[in-house]
């Protein structure tokens, strides 16, 4: 604090500055404003000062009450009757208590400044006791009969989040039935790469035998290149469609190149079956029938349900 003639810095509680001799103006107790000498009340927060005032008192008499002789100034008695005619001393009026003073924010829990009138973390107005019992005016909504400047203010209902959608991109895929017969499919084609597609009497012949040539590798002259193609597409296709299951960023684009593949699964089971076929003495052996057999789940899984 300092002194409001000359500005030299005070010490706590000090009356007159010690460089010239002003008297410094009481503090509020509530909000630490400055109090003109004798005011009943802070003119910042209307808090009552502490000082004790005394009633004004009367003017003396000047005739006797009783007799109505006259009184000489400053006569304590009436010299016709006796009677006491000193003026009652002054009543002392002891100003009540300032309130207590609010340190936080009974809404937010925030500090409070002093002399705050509302929280600046959530415009609770502050009463003299404390801070009213009103919700902020950024939470749910205030009760009736809320103060503030912010009581006017209702928050916007909260809108309960609807459950994601079917489809939704990123969103994980129940695992259905149309799911299920198309895994078992791919793996199935999978499967087969690994069993004789062929048999000449008492000779398997599998896509990954030396020399082996299927309809694939009799057009590009290529030995093996059947079991690689239809490994690829039906492992890719079954890699994807787990990815699809586990949901992603992905999903979608995943589930849809899965189908790609997995439709491809019908032409390559046709035609090597028909090479084989057509070859004198061989027939189709365990592997073929599995890969011909995913390949007709992989056919027939659009006609079944995602759901049951």
């Amino acid at each position: 604090m300092n002194c409001l003639t000359c500005g030299t810095a005070l010490a706590e509680g000090a009356i007159f500055c010690p460089n010239c001799g002003t008297r410094q103006p009481a503090g509020c107790a509530n909000c630490g404003a400055s109090l003109a000498p004798g005011v009943g009340f802070c003119s910042s927060c209307g808090t009552p000062t502490a000082r004790v005032q005394a009633a004004p008192a009367p003017p003396p008499p000047t005739v006797c009450p009783r007799c109505g002789a006259g009184l000489t100034a400053g006569a304590s008695f009436c010299g016709a009757c006796g009677n006491s005619v000193a003026a009652p001393a002054p009543i002392a009026v002891q100003a009540p208590p300032p309130p207590p003073v609010a340190t936080a924010c009974l809404n937010c829990g925030s500090p409070l400044r002093p002399g705050a009138t509302f929280c600046n973390s959530c415009g609770t107005r502050v009463g003299a006791a404390g801070t009213a019992p009103a919700a902020s005016p950024f939470g749910q909504g205030r009760p009736a009969g809320a103060t503030g400047p912010f009581a006017a203010r209702q928050a916007a209902p909260r809108v309960q989040a609807r459950p994601a959608a079917r489809g939704v991109v990123g969103a994980a895929v129940a695992l259905g039935p149309r799911q299920i017969v198309v895994l078992i499919a791919l793996a199935a084609a999978v499967l087969s790469v690994f069993l004789p597609w062929a048999s000449a009497g008492p000779i398997d012949v599998k896509p990954f035998t030396e020399g082996a040539r299927f309809r694939l590798g009799d057009w590009l002259d290529q030995d093996t290149v059947d079991g690689l193609a239809v490994a690829a597409v039906a492992g890719v296709a079954l890699l994807l469609m787990l990815v699809q299951i586990k949901g992603g960023s992905q999903a979608r684009m995943a589930g849809q190149v899965a189908k790609t593949l997995t439709g491809l699964l019908v032409p390559l089971a046709l035609m090597e079956m028909q090479f084989i076929l057509s070859k004198d003495g061989i027939s189709l052996a365990i592997g073929m029938y599995l890969l011909i057999g995913g390949a007709a789940l992989a056919a027939i899984s659009s006609f079944i349900p995602q759901r049951l």
